[in-house]
């Protein structure tokens, strides 16, 4: 129903194709949740595979450094939700002067920032075969780093300006699909490596060499779609003025969001952080997934925010309902699946315990209390109340760290968790009354009646599946599979079935948009949800 609407505001591209918001979203919608399929497939073998082969040290290893290399990424400084929001109104007004000078400036600055980069990945490098514990050679963990950190490297020197213009046009889907088919041959090339007995660093370099090849295409296509785009423009670096501001929320994110595996890492060891990676392997898949809805319609949202504000309440209404139905009754099928899964999937692996039931229900209140507060967040950015806004963010970050420091000591790798549970609690209740009080000028109670009616769904759904003691018998992949895939059909029923009672007008027109497209009455469709 998102996307009818959207074809009525968007049907004037600017760039070659001259696709409307609603049949670019459909296919960002598509594409992203094919490709989160192909990624989570892959994402399940291939540390199998390491942990098997290589050990859980190895697997460990990957995971605390990317979310190190996360940390080097704050030297963006804010600049590409900057350029994003910069490059909204242009591109729904059609300036393509004004689109020119923002990307000059961008350009400027993205290639300073991978000078910086390269640097710093260095002595990155340098610090962990030193400091690390772990029976890894150093020499193994210096080139793991640098190889790892190659593609974001290259990406800033060259290809992050263009990547975020064709997101603002809508075109992600682009993105999507040659992301996901050099994905998936780099992953058939990182199996025949592992299987035949090849290190850590080759499988890295294989990594390198597939990100680095996906790049040269991205170029192509920019050039291809966007001719008038002019290298040599003036810098608008007036259109970037709250980058700082962006700088300060996006220091503070990523200090909360890359907490855990480093604290993991360095007071319990390598193999706690194998453990936490697992965990966090599933959710943040299945995050992915449930997240392509909203994130293929952000593109048009922001526009919209830009022309017509009264649509965009609407929007965001409709926004907020769909996105908590889909992630509530993904998570909890996740929650009930997890255990039996993990179980499964490190069979054989004999240093290290991994179900654990507390992880699961700790992994899902971060990811859900995560997932209902996103259409807020989206609208704070689409405003650009960044500065007002940032010592939320602050806040949010010392939360997570100083609980994170005392629970670690006490409850070991729940204790990082429950860091997080808190910092999202906190931020959650000021981000949804800023954005409801400040830019949508909303009362935030329906928000509340919305979460509650979710929480109560999901506790009687908990409580039945429990009674049933159905997953005793979840003993093998098929089991696991027919298991989630009648769990989900029930619980996307239950949280409808919710939704149609505490937001009645959105579920009605989205029962309204298939009705009549099932009539053929597409036109009919879209002056009705004007």
């Amino acid at each position: 129903m998102l996307m009818v609407r959207f074809a009525r505001n968007g049907d004037k591209d600017v760039v070659r194709g001259h696709e409307s918001n609603a049949e670019k979203a459909l296919k960002n919608l598509v594409t992203s949740i094919l490709s989160q399929l192909v990624i989570f497939a892959s994402g399940i073998m291939i540390p199998r595979l390491v942990m098997v082969n290589l050990g859980s040290e190895s697997n460990g290893l990957l995971g605390t450094v990317n979310q190190a290399l996360v940390y080097l990424a704050l030297l963006e400084g804010g600049m590409g939700l900057s350029v994003t929001k910069a490059l909204y109104a242009p591109v729904a007004n059609g300036d393509n002067e004004k689109l020119n000078g923002i990307m000059a400036a961008a350009s400027g600055f993205f290639m300073r920032v991978g000078v910086v980069y390269c640097a710093c990945v260095v002595a990155l490098a340098a610090i962990f075969s030193l400091t690390l514990r772990s029976s890894l050679p150093s020499a193994t963990v210096f080139a793991v780093v640098v190889v790892t950190a190659a593609p974001q490297a290259v990406n800033f020197l060259w290809v992050q300006k263009y990547r975020i213009l064709i997101a603002v046009y809508g075109k992600s889907y682009f993105l999507t699909v040659l992301s996901t088919l050099f994905h998936l041959a780099g992953s058939v090339l990182k199996v025949i490596f592992l299987c035949s007995g090849c290190g850590l660093t080759e499988v890295q370099a294989l990594f390198c060499f597939t990100q680095v090849a996906e790049m040269f295409f991205i170029v192509r296509y920019v050039r291809r779609i966007c001719p008038w785009l002019k290298p040599g423009a003036v810098p608008r670096i007036g259109a970037l003025e709250q980058r700082s501001a962006v700088f300060m929320h996006q220091i503070a994110g990523f200090v909360f969001n890359n907490t855990d595996m480093l604290l993991l890492t360095y007071f319990c060891g390598l193999t706690y952080a194998s453990v936490y990676s697992v965990y966090f392997m599933l959710f943040s898949a299945l995050k992915s997934i449930a997240s392509a809805f909203l994130s293929s319609v952000t593109f048009a949202m922001g526009q919209k925010y830009h022309t017509d504000i009264k649509e965009y309440l609407r929007l965001h209404a409709a926004a907020e309902t769909y996105s908590s139905v889909v992630n509530f009754s993904l998570f909890f099928v996740l929650n009930r699946c997890a255990g039996p899964f993990i179980t499964i999937y490190t069979a054989g692996v004999s240093d290290m315990k991994y179900a654990d039931p507390a992880l699961t229900w700790l992994f899902t209140a971060v990811y859900l209390m995560d997932a209902v507060r996103t259409p807020y967040r989206k609208a704070i950015e689409f405003s650009g109340e960044f500065r007002a806004t940032k010592h939320h963010a602050f806040i949010e970050a010392a939360v997570n760290l100083s609980v994170s420091l005392i629970c670690v000591s006490i409850f070991g790798i729940h204790g990082v968790l429950i860091g997080t549970v808190a910092a999202l609690a906190v931020r959650g209740v000021l981000m949804v009354h800023f954005a409801s009080r400040k830019v949508l000028m909303i009362s935030p109670v329906g928000f509340i009646f919305k979460v509650a009616a979710n929480l109560f769904v999901f506790s009687l759904l908990a409580v039945f599946d429990t009674a049933c003691g159905m997953r005793s018998g979840l003993t093998s992949y098929a089991a696991i599979s027919a298991y989630a895939a009648a769990w989900t059909m029930i619980s996307l029923l239950a949280f409808t079935s919710a939704a149609c009672l505490y937001d009645r007008d959105s579920m009605a027109a989205l029962l309204k948009a298939i009705k009549n497209r099932r009539v053929g009455n597409d036109a009919t469709t879209t002056n009705d949800l004007r």
